[in-house]
């Protein structure tokens, strides 16, 4: 793993998340912007929408490593191919690249993207927040928010 980028916990914190200003239902889901060197890390987020959200949740309440569509996560102690080696971090990747974030950073980011899509779909109202899946999703975002307020 001597090639993949890791980024640090600064970097990570500078992502930018928020709700899409917008009421069509479905089609969006949130706005992230990043430094370029966080592309990586934006671009797995992005690729998680309304209808596999979910499983991104999933992976990250539990701690366990995802994957669609040839981007995902893996987190310390995920099964590795033989030729791999541990980290202690998350590894991030997409078609284009990967990179080494910090465990805690990580999860900073992910419960401020969680919390912009819960307020947001919920202040416009929007018809996700009918799906049967929604409230496992808010209970997973307030999860990972305890858990990184607790350090």
């Amino acid at each position: 793993m001597a090639d993949v980028q890791r980024l640090d916990d600064e970097m990570l914190d500078s992502i930018v998340v928020d709700p899409r200003p917008s009421n069509m239902a479905l089609r969006t889901i949130g706005n992230i912007e990043s430094p370029v060197a966080a592309r990586v890390v934006a671009s797995v987020l992005d690729v998680f929408g309304w209808s596999s959200l979910m499983y991104l949740a999933g992976g990250v309440r539990d701690r366990q490593g995802i994957g669609k569509d040839g981007s995902g996560l893996q987190y310390p102690g995920d099964e590795l191919d033989p030729w791999d080696e541990a980290y202690d971090d998350v590894l991030v990747y997409d078609p284009l690249g990967e990179a080494l974030v910090g465990l805690l950073a990580f999860e900073r980011l992910v419960a401020r993207y969680f919390r912009a899509l819960v307020d947001g779909a919920e202040r416009i109202h929007d018809p996700v927040t009918r799906e049967p899946w929604w409230p496992e999703f808010v209970a997973a975002t307030e999860e990972v928010e305890r858990r990184v307020s607790s350090g």
